[in-house]
């Protein structure tokens, strides 16, 4: 279902929650890192590697993105592959200034970019929508029944016992791994899901 929005209403609402979103892949970049940074040891590391860490990844979302949108995604594995690969680099810049950025660290980071962009009106990502990972949160997980289930294109879900460090995993399995209370605050709290998500209680 689509909302209309006041413009004037809309853009003083993306003044509000974004500052400055003149440059949308900057605004989206830095609104997506807040949301995660949080979670990050940063080990004493001075502020202007810092900022120099969030402008490289920011580089590589403005590079990369348009390439995603212009290259065209035909399925759901491409899409994936691409998404780890942007994890595993954005891992590697922080991993050489001596911090440990898990991979739920990154995911979220480029999740919540990719929305920005979307809300920024960056892009539709229409070719590739029902390929995006859903940025998991409490809002998500907060189910009366206990469980949520997903599908695509009338596939099932598949859900895997992940390592949270290192992307080890097993699976599919039939019940996803002891979810903690932490669960959608950043720092990879939630089980790796394949095609779309299945989470159970008890």
């Amino acid at each position: 279902m689509k909302v209309e929005v006041d413009k004037d209403i809309l853009e003083f609402l993306k003044a509000i929650y974004f500052g400055d979103f003149s440059d949308p892949m900057k605004a989206a970049s830095s609104r997506a890192y807040r949301d995660m940074n949080r979670t990050i040891r940063f080990n004493s590391l001075p502020s202007n590697i810092r900022m120099n860490l969030r402008e490289d990844v920011t580089a590589i979302f403005e590079r990369e993105i348009p390439l995603l949108i212009s290259e065209g995604v035909k399925r759901q594995e491409d899409f994936d592959d691409w998404h780890f690969n942007i994890c595993c680099a954005i891992r590697k810049l922080y991993r050489e200034k001596g911090v440990a950025l898990t991979f739920g660290q990154a995911q979220k980071w480029v999740n919540m970019t990719l929305k920005y962009l979307y809300m920024l009106e960056k892009y539709s990502f229409e070719e590739i929508f029902s390929y995006l990972h859903i940025p998991l949160d409490n809002y998500i997980y907060h189910d009366e029944t206990g469980t949520i289930t997903a599908s695509v294109r009338n596939h099932p879900p598949l859900v895997f016992e992940n390592h949270g460090q290192d992307l080890r995993f097993k699976g599919p399995v039939d019940v996803s791994n002891t979810l903690a209370a932490s669960l959608g605050t950043g720092g990879n709290n939630q089980p790796s899901s394949r095609r779309g998500f299945t989470v159970c209680k008890g």
